[in-house]
């Protein structure tokens, strides 16, 4: 079914609400149960948010995208952590968050740190709402959300700040042998003024990013579709082909919305927990290394999966006689591990 809804989406006009045969189950997930808090913490959180949420509409319908867009992202955040990412109102929120990124001009989060380019935090608000929705919304609304979601990029206007570096490298995750390895794209985001420095890339580099983003949907879903498969690898206890597809995942992945995403770093856990089972620590380690600097940027240290990646981390410790400590695990940065990390 995925394929079908990727090949519709690839055309120019896609009907929505037509016959389909049912969507097939989302990916296994890392964790969706929030940390438990009482009740009336909870409840003020689930006010806060939904406050919020009404103050990003209100902010859309009056064109103040800029307002929208911080009063959604600040409701989504809060919903990751109280309600779960599979919450239907975490979905909307995240889903009515690329909307309104969409509108917004660049660059995106000017008093923060790390810019990201607006193509980015558009089909990262995105991908979580579509990888989350698949199996919690209907049939028809799933296709519905997917063709709001390719609408709103296409009359979306953007200032490519994304530049993307040689896209594959490869690495060993057996354990003694390297006859199998790993592929996964690197990418890197640079202003327009530093494109000059930018010109021993490929054509093949250029054109390879040009085609994802020109169908975001179509390779969303791929990605997906993926993960799923690599899901269905680890049920197999078949680790050695799991990291393989996960690996091919991430590959896209990073092209479509950059290192820094949470679906990456929800796929590098489940990278990281197919290299503990192929007896390759430090490639686990460093998986886990970076999806807990993206949790920690985007949703906190007490969001489960944060403290997921912390637990295998602990026991990557344990197993080699090792201190931890979760300072570790906070300096090393997603460029820095990508561009020096094969395999992932």
């Amino acid at each position: 079914m995925l394929k079908k809804l990727r090949s519709s989406f690839s055309k120019s006009s896609s009907t929505v609400g037509g016959s389909t045969k049912s969507l097939t189950s989302a990916p296994t997930p890392i964790s969706s149960t929030p940390t438990p808090t009482s009740s009336i913490s909870i409840s003020k959180q689930l006010n806060r948010a939904r406050s919020l949420y009404n103050e990003g509409k209100q902010s859309y319908d009056e064109e103040n995208y800029e307002n929208s867009f911080q009063s959604l992202r600040e409701a989504a955040q809060i919903q990751e952590l109280s309600l779960g990412k599979y919450h239907k109102e975490t979905i909307q929120s995240y889903w009515q968050l690329g909307r309104a990124a969409c509108k917004c001009a660049e660059p995106m989060d000017a008093n923060n740190s790390s810019i990201k380019s607006k193509r980015h935090t558009v089909l990262q608000a995105f991908q979580r709402a579509a990888r989350m929705a698949e199996g919690t919304f209907s049939e028809t609304e799933y296709t519905s959300m997917l063709q709001d979601m390719k609408e709103c990029y296409q009359e979306a206007t953007f200032e490519d700040l994304v530049v993307v570096a040689p896209i594959c490298t490869s690495g060993s995750v057996s354990g003694g042998s390297d006859n199998q390895s790993v592929s996964s794209g690197i990418s890197h985001r640079s202003s327009a003024s530093h494109r000059s420095s930018s010109s021993h890339r490929s054509n093949s580099d250029e054109n390879a990013y040009r085609k994802v983003h020109n169908d975001p949907m179509k390779h969303m879903l791929k990605v997906l579709e993926l993960e799923k498969s690599g899901d269905g690898y680890v049920k197999k206890k078949n680790y050695r082909k799991a990291s393989t597809i996960y690996g091919q995942a991430l590959q896209l992945q990073d092209v479509l919305v950059g290192e820094d995403s949470l679906d990456g770093a929800d796929i590098r856990c489940k990278l990281a927990l197919c290299f503990m089972h192929t007896n390759c620590q430090p490639q686990a380690r460093r998986a886990l290394q970076m999806a807990y600097t993206c949790f920690v940027a985007n949703v906190g240290t007490e969001h489960p999966a944060t403290l997921g990646a912390v637990a295998r981390m602990k026991k990557i410790a344990m197993s080699s006689g090792t201190a931890f400590s979760t300072k570790s695990m906070s300096i090393v940065s997603v460029t820095s591990v990508t561009s020096s990390v094969s395999g992932f």
